[in-house]
Formats: C-alpha cells, structure tokens, sequence
C-alpha cells in the first residue's frame, strides 16, 4: 500500500485497513515473503566487494 511520504491521514487510513482486513494482510505478508526471497546475503556480498573493487580501481589509474 502506497501513502505520500507527508500524508498523515493517508497513512492512518492504509494502518486501519490493514489492521482491519486479515485478507489484506496475509496478502500483503506473502507478497513481502516472495519480495525478500530475491535478495540474500551471498548476493550483498558479492556485490559489495564489486563496489570496493570499482572504487578502488578508480582511485589506481593502473588498475583501470
């Protein structure tokens, strides 16, 4: 559910709903599963030393 960043009402609004609606939120639960389930620690950390090595690269014209 998407709220505008300042929009209080907004936001209390969808908090309701979803405190409201059991359906909603085991929808909202498997959806946020399957989201997080695209992400693990192998990948951050092949993609963090991937940063470091450009990062490095481009502070040593050789290495470029």
């Amino acid at each position: 559910i998407a709220v505008p960043p300042n929009d209080v009402e907004a936001l209390t609004e969808a908090l309701i709903r979803v405190a409201g609606d059991a359906d909603l939120r085991q929808t909202l639960t498997q959806k946020g599963l399957e989201y997080a389930r695209r992400f693990s620690w192998q990948i951050t950390a092949e993609r963090t030393a991937a940063a470091y090595r450009d990062a490095l690269a481009m502070d040593n014209p050789r290495q470029r």
